[in-house]
């Protein structure tokens, strides 16, 4: 049996853990930022499908306006959808913090959708938006630790990292590492991947890239989230 919640503009997916392959690799994130793109990005895993996957799409949820400060776009936000907008724990935990936008390179203005699945350390938060990969660098090496900052080019792709596997300091908490844990960022174009493990962000962007399977190739989950991008 399928169960959706639908909350305002945000979604809670989950289908059956059966799987039912329809062979399509083709049309990823580029396609836009419907749900039924941005479950590209989810690895097809035991994991991703024991486990909830949430989807908010900010811009619906912003009907056509866009503040020009944070506070305001934070405020329209929350009043367009009773209190139930969408936003990753990664990002939630801290946005209200001043220093938010300052370290994280990027404040919700900057979102357009946002998607997370997976299980601690192990959760992958997708943002869809204006983020630039250079804002983002400058934030994370401007945050308590921030000197430990390491950037690798792959391709298209920019892996940021800060703090170490596995291991949390208490010494550079921050908005954007509320308990110290590590960052592993990687952005490509418009789409921002932010995570605690290199591994976990590795296999988002293959799976956009359609170097393993996603939960866009499962029949059931690509009509569930199709059919929910034509409700909005």
């Amino acid at each position: 049996m399928k169960r959706l919640w639908v909350l305002g503009s945000s979604v809670l997916l989950l289908v059956p853990a059966c799987s039912d392959s329809n062979g399509s690799g083709s049309s990823p994130i580029g396609d836009g930022p419907s749900l039924a793109g941005l479950l590209h990005a989810v690895p097809d895993t035991a994991d991703s499908r024991g486990n909830p996957v949430y989807y908010g799409n900010l811009t619906v949820v912003r009907a056509g306006q866009l503040p020009d400060n944070f506070d305001d776009d934070l405020a329209l936000l929350v009043e367009n959808s009773s209190g139930q907008v969408f936003l990753p724990d990664a990002v939630r935990s801290g946005i209200r913090e001043p220093e938010f936008a300052q370290y994280a390179g990027f404040d919700t203005r900057q979102i357009a959708v946002a998607l997370e699945y997976g299980v601690l350390p192990d959760t992958v938060a997708v943002l869809v938006g204006t983020m630039k990969s250079g804002a983002v660098e400058k934030g994370l090496e401007a945050s308590p630790g921030g000197e430990a900052t390491t950037k690798e080019q792959v391709g298209a792709v920019t892996y940021l990292s800060l703090g170490d596997d596995g291991a949390s300091d208490l010494g550079s908490v921050s908005p954007i590492r509320r308990v110290g844990q590590p960052l592993r960022l990687a952005i490509e174009g418009d789409t921002l991947y932010w995570g605690r493990t290199r591994a976990s962000v590795e296999a988002a962007v293959g799976a956009v890239a359609n170097a393993a399977p996603s939960l866009a190739d499962d029949a059931n989950y690509l009509a569930v989230a199709g059919a929910l991008d034509a409700a909005k």
